[in-house]
């Protein structure tokens, strides 16, 4: 006699939050001056600690944005931003991959009007189908007039005007 087990969807569910959870990996630790700046994944969510609170005001105002090549905001406190996990890999080592950088970050200046600040290999991801996604939005900016098309500040001084957040 054969006997089934069932496992009713609440369990299951349940139970897969559980084994998420436990899943914890460091995926970057770098220092900013004396900072130490943590990225931890933590089942489907990628926690970002040790940021000032300028910074993590910067990655909120993009991540609130929902654009559909960011990841989405989820929640902040005084210490961390959480945001959702891409499974995607960086362009670390690739080469040739210049002119997609730029473009991306030319649709991400029309798209929010800011400056990445820190667009490189490491900050721009592409899943398994492809898809292209931009991380790391702590340093950006905008410059001023950017949406009018000027180059420098009201007064013309010829020089490089960024108004920075």
């Amino acid at each position: 006699m054969v006997r089934k087990i069932c496992i009713s969807t609440e369990e299951k569910e349940k139970k897969e939050e559980e084994e998420e959870k436990e899943e914890e990996e460091v995926l970057r630790r770098r220092k900013d001056g004396s900072k130490e700046i943590l990225t931890v994944k933590k089942g489907k969510f990628i926690i970002k600690s040790g940021l000032t609170q300028k910074k993590m005001d910067n990655e909120e105002k993009i991540l609130k944005l929902g654009l559909d090549y960011t990841p989405a905001f989820v929640s902040r406190n005084n210490t961390s931003i959480t945001m959702t996990y891409i499974k995607a890999k960086d362009f670390k080592g690739q080469h040739g991959m210049y002119p997609t950088i730029q473009k991306m970050g030319e649709r991400f200046r029309r798209d929010t009007g800011y400056h990445h600040g820190d667009l490189n290999c490491m900050n721009m991801l592409r899943d398994e189908a492809g898809k292209l996604y931009l991380i790391d939005f702590e340093k950006i900016y905008q410059k001023e007039g950017f949406l009018e098309g000027e180059v420098c500040c009201k007064d013309n001084c010829g020089k490089r005007c960024y108004k920075n957040f």
